[in-house]
C-alpha cells in the first residue's frame, strides 16, 4: 500500500503536504503510510483513493487496474479480505451484524469498481448466503 499511495500522490504532483490538507489529515500520517509505519483506516483509504483518483483496492494492491471490473463472487472474496485487513476479528459480533458490515463494505467497494445497480443485489445474495451458512 505505502507505495502505492506515494506513486498516485507524485503522479498528480501533489506533496505530501498538500495531500494531507485535502485529505484533512496530518502530514506525519501521510509519511507513515507511505513509508509502511502504519496503515490507514477504511474511510482513509476510501477519502485517499478518492483523492488519488483510484479505487480502494488498487491502493491495497489487490490489483493493478485502476478500474478493475470484478464478480460478486470475486467482491466478496476481496470484501472478507478487507475485514480481515482492516477489523479486528472479534467473535462478540452476530452473524447479522458482519453481513451487515460486509454488505457495507462492499457496496463502498463496488462504487470504486462498476457503477453498475443490477451488480449489488447478486453480491448482497452470495454475502448472505456465505453468512448463512
Amino acid at each position: 500500500m505505502k507505495n502505492r499511495i506515494k506513486e498516485c500522490r507524485q503522479a498528480l504532483g501533489l506533496s505530501q503536504n498538500q495531500l494531507a490538507f485535502k485529505a484533512k489529515m496530518t502530514t506525519s500520517a501521510i509519511a507513515n503510510y507511505e513509508s509502511g509505519v502504519t496503515n490507514p483506516t477504511i474511510q482513509r483509504t476510501e477519502t485517499l483513493a478518492e483523492i488519488l483518483r483510484v479505487t480502494p483496492g488498487y491502493l491495497i494492491g489487490w490489483t493493478n487496474r485502476k478500474g478493475e471490473y470484478l464478480t460478486p463472487r470475486k467482491i466478496v472474496v476481496k470484501v472478507n479480505a478487507l475485514i480481515d485487513y482492516f477489523v479486528d476479528s472479534s467473535k462478540q459480533a452476530t452473524n447479522e451484524r458482519q453481513a451487515q458490515a460486509r454488505f457495507e463494505l462492499a457496496a463502498k467497494l463496488m462504487e470504486g469498481y462498476a457503477r453498475n445497480d443490477e451488480l449489488i443485489i447478486p453480491v448482497k445474495e452470495v454475502l448472505i448466503h456465505e453468512t448463512n451458512s
